[in-house]
């Protein structure tokens, strides 16, 4: 498939399910019994929606930043519009639909990087927050809540240890998103793989998860 790497993970599920990850690889959870021939089969067949969701990956990605003004920078699915200002002060603003990035040497790029990425770190935790409380009474008090920047994964669980990260890339993207992905996460607390008691329970408590999935992905 055009040279795109393909994960295949045997599990003990009903269904196949196929994923594109933010790195552009694709994963196939498969039952153990499933042959080679059947899994090139479910590929050839999916190759065109594969395909889409690694185009929209690549057309998402935001291309590195030097951080001066005019560059985009999203924030809860929207973009905004960079303005570095010289101040005595460093911090990031957003105000009238402009990131305004104060800074004491608007020559020092790691400097202005740093700056917008404590920006992030605030805002995530901060809404964050509001979303785990939300989904408060589907989890014990002893459930760890971690945020970190992830490569691969917008989050994980572990059941047994009783944590979940969340990716602080996730602040990028749109608040529903976000949503989801807590929402996903504190369900495998209780529905450890990708099966059809998983789907349910997700559905239970936010019944248009395929379309917010789908702004995750593609916005």
């Amino acid at each position: 498939m055009n040279n795109i790497s393909c994960d295949v993970i045997y599990k003990d599920v009903k269904d196949i399910t196929v994923k594109v990850k933010p790195n552009l690889n694709v994963e196939l959870v498969v039952p153990h019994d499933t042959t080679d021939e059947y899994i090139q089969n479910i590929l050839d067949k999916r190759k065109k929606w594969i395909q889409n969701h690694i185009d929209q990956f690549i057309k998402s990605k935001q291309a590195d930043r030097n951080y001066i003004s005019g560059e985009d920078f999203l924030y809860l699915g929207r973009r905004y519009r960079l303005k570095v200002i010289a101040n005595i002060e460093n911090k990031t603003v957003l105000k009238h639909g402009y990131l305004h990035l104060y800074c004491k040497d608007i020559n020092d790029k790691k400097l202005k990087e740093s700056i917008v990425e404590s920006f992030y770190k605030t805002k995530a935790e901060e809404h964050f927050k509001k979303i785990i409380s939300k989904y408060s009474h589907l989890y014990t008090d002893d459930v760890v809540f971690r945020i970190r920047k992830m490569k691969t994964r917008w989050g994980s669980c572990n059941p047994a240890k009783k944590y979940i990260n969340l990716n602080q890339e996730l602040i990028k993207k749109p608040k529903k998103a976000i949503e989801y992905v807590v929402l996903h996460e504190i369900a495998h607390l209780k529905h450890y793989n990708h099966d059809r008691e998983f789907y349910n329970y997700l559905s239970a408590y936010m019944p248009d998860w395929k379309n917010v999935k789908y702004k995750l992905d593609f916005m």
